[in-house]
């Protein structure tokens, strides 16, 4: 799963990520019912600990992020502070 998540290497645990996306969403999502969705997408990357399924996961992720204009900025967020 470490090449999943890119090369993140320094230790959170999953509360101060959650947190951590919640504030971005927060901030670059204006509206509440697709902050929940984005939420909702993220929790589920979060969660997830079999690497096969998480792959797959994280790839709809990305796709569904570029389905509405007002994921976008959080997919953006997203990429460049988990990514390589």
């Amino acid at each position: 799963m470490e090449d999943s998540f890119w090369h993140f290497r320094e230790k959170t645990c999953t509360w101060h990520v959650d947190r951590s996306w919640r504030h971005s969403i927060s901030r670059l999502i204006t509206k509440k019912e697709i902050q929940v969705e984005a939420h909702k997408i993220v929790r589920s990357l979060l969660v997830e600990t079999d690497e096969a399924a998480f792959d797959i996961m994280l790839k709809e992720a990305l796709m569904m992020f570029d389905e509405k204009e007002e994921m976008k900025e959080f997919k953006r967020y997203f990429e460049q502070t988990y990514s390589v």
